[in-house]
């Protein structure tokens, strides 16, 4: 990661999409064994909010605090996630981006036969 080429690199995606209405998410938690990482986190989040604006920052690292180590849904490599992990980091940044974009919590959302909340909002195109 290197902030200035990143930081181009995120510019030249938001100019390519022109006016639509970007969101991004930054990175989650890293397992302990991945400092590395999530030393380089604080910098990566301010680039993306310097980018797309901090309103259209997920913040993923504070939905994924639970989710370290193998036993909690991580990959052994500490960076990505196993399905049971990924099963919940996904609906949780589902959850965070309904609410930052409408206000709506997902419990609010109705529950509708046959479907998750999260597959019926993209699939109504929110």
């Amino acid at each position: 990661m290197n902030a200035s080429v990143d930081q181009q690199a995120f510019a030249r995606l938001a100019a390519a999409f022109g006016n639509a209405e970007l969101w991004t998410v930054g990175p989650p938690s890293f397992a302990a064994t991945r400092a590395d990482l999530t030393r380089k986190t604080p910098q990566v989040y301010a680039t993306l909010a310097a980018v797309f604006g901090g309103n259209r920052v997920i913040d993923w690292q504070r939905l994924t605090g639970d989710i370290l180590t193998p036993e909690q849904g991580r990959a052994k490599d500490g960076v990505h996630f196993a399905a049971a992990g990924a099963a919940v980091a996904g609906k949780r940044l589902a959850a965070a981006w309904l609410q930052a974009r409408t206000g709506v919590t997902a419990s609010a959302m109705p529950a509708l036969p046959g479907f998750s909340w999260p597959l019926t909002l993209g699939a109504l195109g929110a």
